[in-house]
């Protein structure tokens, strides 16, 4: 704990690193029910994924606990500009399962990025500013996305478990992917994502710019 009475988040427990480059900073938080977190700033640009479902109550730094719980959906992601508008603060699971939930700050921008959004089967463009797009990519039991060009840097999160086939130009391969699993990508290539399983699968692909 700093003299300030917080920590940066990248040091609160709660927070477990999961993948660090020079473009991307990605932290895997759990929190049981009826636990807080220590309080602690976030201050860069944050892409956040909800693995499981959230009721929490916000307390920020200095202030009273919120009145009223905030609760979020398994499935969704939302980005936080905490790079122009900072908080400190401490979270306290106020529900009644573990909160799961990804956060990817943007740390810098690749030196290459498409100048247009990227369209193609399965794939819809959720959010878009002048540092990231998301895209939310769903696909039911069997489907397939086709090849895909990714002309970018990017970062795969997913939100739920799936036996997936994967086949780029040089090669083809099964991967059996978990929840919350993170990928970074950097560069150009092309790839197909085919669910193999018997259960819809959803991931989130944010491309950085």
């Amino acid at each position: 704990m700093s003299q300030e009475g917080f920590v940066e988040v990248a040091v609160e427990p709660r927070h477990h690193p999961r993948l660090e480059n020079t473009f991307v900073r990605v932290f895997d938080f759990q929190l049981r029910p009826g636990e807080t977190t220590l309080y602690h700033r976030h201050d860069v640009d944050t892409l956040c994924v909800a693995i499981e479902p959230a009721t929490i109550l916000d307390q920020p730094f200095g202030q009273a606990p919120a009145h009223e719980c905030t609760s979020w959906p398994s499935g969704i992601a939302w980005c936080r500009d905490y790079g122009s508008d900072p908080v400190i603060h401490r979270v306290t699971n106020a529900g009644e399962a573990e909160i799961r939930l990804i956060g990817a700050e943007v740390r810098a921008s690749p030196d290459r990025n498409a100048p247009h959004a990227l369209q193609a089967p399965a794939y819809e463009l959720k959010y878009e500013d002048a540092r990231i797009r998301v895209y939310r990519l769903d696909l039911a039991p069997g489907e397939t996305t086709g090849m895909v060009d990714y002309d970018f840097s990017a970062l795969f999160v997913a939100v739920c478990p799936a036996r997936l086939a994967l086949r780029t130009t040089s090669r083809s391969w099964d991967q059996q992917v978990e929840a919350g699993d993170v990928h970074w990508h950097e560069g150009s290539t092309q790839i197909e994502f085919s669910n193999r399983g018997s259960e819809g699968f959803r991931a989130y692909l944010a491309e950085w710019l």
